[in-house]
């Protein structure tokens, strides 16, 4: 299955030649040499056109960008997510998705969300869980761009059935099922990058650019239901 593409100008596909000519111009520019357009085809990137990508959502809502790659949504097909995007989006989702879960199905008090930071030094961008809530047993540091922190009592609303990363986390699943009335809980998941070394290669040819995302992010949690 294809789940990154490489969007060019309106061209005709099996015209090799044009698009040769789209790919190279797009890469380097008309002054340099180009680069076989099996290179794409290597890294498993496919080639579409600005028509054909505007058959999907763009998940930032906004002007597609011609020669640019963009990633299939890891669970939703409809969806492209532009590449210097995708960590961020994925992760902004799955915050927002834990926290529409819980709320939409027990009537909390307080809810912390956040990814825990890899900042060595602890200090610029983060904010510890302590600082958030006294009452966290869990000491880390969170990056403050993706902190979910709700203080007053929200009610439940009618639960929803397309939850896209709950099923991650069935400890939340539990606890709330079972009405539990605290919870805190630190643990790595898995996001589902799809980033593969080709990607990476092809990512470089296109002007130099670094692009590594890791697999995993911890994420800590904590809700209650108290006065």
């Amino acid at each position: 299955m294809n789940n990154k593409y490489f969007i060019i100008e309106d061209i005709d596909l099996n015209n090799k030649n044009l698009l040769q000519k789209a790919y190279h111009i797009a890469l380097y520019g008309a002054q340099f040499a180009p680069i076989k357009y099996a290179e794409l085809v290597r890294a498993g990137i496919s080639i579409i056109t600005l028509k054909q990508a505007k058959r999907f959502i763009n998940a930032s809502n906004s002007e597609w960008k011609v020669n640019h790659i963009y990633y299939k949504h890891p669970r939703n097909d409809n969806i492209l997510i532009f590449h210097k995007d995708y960590k961020d989006y994925l992760i902004r989702e799955m915050v927002a998705d834990i926290a529409n879960y819980i709320q939409d199905h027990i009537p909390v008090t307080r809810l912390i969300i956040g990814i825990v930071s890899s900042n060595k030094n602890k200090l610029q961008g983060t904010v510890s869980t302590q600082e958030l809530n006294a009452k966290a047993t869990i000491k880390c540091h969170l990056d403050e761009k993706y902190i979910v922190n709700y203080g007053e009592r929200v009610s439940n609303k009618e639960p929803k059935s397309d939850y896209i990363w709950i099923d991650k986390f069935p400890d939340i699943k539990s606890a709330v099922e079972h009405n539990n009335m605290e919870f805190e809980s630190s643990k790595e998941v898995d996001i589902e990058f799809n980033l593969d070394i080709g990607v990476s290669v092809a990512l470089g040819l296109l002007g130099n650019i670094k692009f590594y995302h890791k697999k995993k992010e911890a994420l800590y949690i904590y809700y209650s239901t108290k006065y």
